[in-house]
């Protein structure tokens, strides 16, 4: 099929310019062109895969109202030809912001559940009997963030195109997905930071080793999460973080979402200042998309944008 066929061009790594550090780059998944962003189409792939193989054509997930997983699962089923029901988090407003209005562009039916409810969306019985009284059919289920073993089978893919003198991959975190795939597929010489966007991730250690928990050779792998460079918690976007996202895009030429990659861009950059990152270790760091979610925000704080 098309899916299994579709190969990447070869990943654009960029030089981060910073007085204090020569070792520093960037992974620029966002430039990738395929139908999904960032490092979506590697936790997408072998979950559309799958459907394939079930003969099911009906995708069904869950998000948040800016979540960059339901945008890339509704571009993602729309390209390859699958039906795609997205489960929200919270209420129904309107008028829609830009992920949720790109979902529905994308033909993605969207059904909203109260964040009392979605708490017990891990609970296979709860999700049956509430889809049921919604009126939506069965289909291949991929949790939250697609955050199961085959997203992590496909995170693992993406370190066989990074430079393999990378010593340090460092990422931003919400699942823990995208980090257990690059752990289970690291090089012995190299080791995994994760910067969580969320405020008290300490859970994501458990969270990660759980999904680590079927792969092989693993226990060995150096890896690490810094846990404070969340700036306040998911979505906050402080004038302390808008100011370094404003001045990142002045200096290297380079937007950030305001969700995760800034975050992590933010903490690299802390510690570069600090002294605090190796001189001897190249250090990679993803720009995992995202970037629609600058839609969703007021105007003043997205106006630099068009600068």
């Amino acid at each position: 099929m098309l899916l299994q066929s579709h190969t990447l061009p070869p990943i654009n790594i960029t030089k981060l310019n910073h007085p204090l550090t020569d070792n520093l780059y960037l992974a620029r998944l966002d430039l990738l062109p395929y139908p999904a962003g960032g490092n979506k189409w590697f936790k997408l792939k072998y979950n559309l895969l799958e459907a394939e193989r079930l003969g099911i054509k009906q995708i069904i997930t869950f998000g948040g109202a800016y979540s960059n997983h339901l945008y890339a699962t509704a571009e993602a089923a729309d390209y390859w030809g699958f039906k795609s029901i997205g489960i929200v988090r919270g209420e129904e407003h309107f008028s829609l912001n830009d992920t949720l209005q790109h979902c529905v562009n994308k033909s993605m039916q969207l059904f909203y559940m109260s964040r009392e409810e979605y708490r017990r969306k891990s609970e296979p019985e709860f999700i049956q009997r509430w889809m049921y009284e919604q009126g939506i059919p069965n289909g291949y289920m991929i949790p939250e963030g697609g955050s199961n073993t085959l997203a992590v089978k496909g995170m693992q893919e993406l370190i066989d195109l990074l430079p393999s003198d990378t010593d340090i991959i460092a990422t931003a975190c919400g699942t823990g997905a995208t980090m257990a795939g690059l752990i289970a597929g690291a090089k012995t010489h190299q080791e995994v930071w994760g910067f969580p966007g969320l405020k008290g991730a300490d859970f994501l250690v458990n969270d990660i080793q759980s999904l680590l928990s079927e792969c092989h050779n693993v226990s060995d792998k150096k890896w690490r999460l810094l846990l404070d460079y969340h700036l306040g918690g998911y979505a906050k976007l402080p004038d302390e973080l808008l100011s370094f996202i404003h001045r990142f895009k002045k200096e290297q030429g380079i937007t950030l979402d305001p969700t995760y990659t800034s975050k992590l861009l933010f903490g690299l950059f802390d510690l570069a200042d600090k002294n605090l990152l190796p001189k001897d270790k190249k250090i990679v760091a993803l720009h995992t998309g995202g970037l629609q979610a600058w839609g969703g925000l007021p105007e003043k704080k997205r106006i630099f944008l068009s600068e």
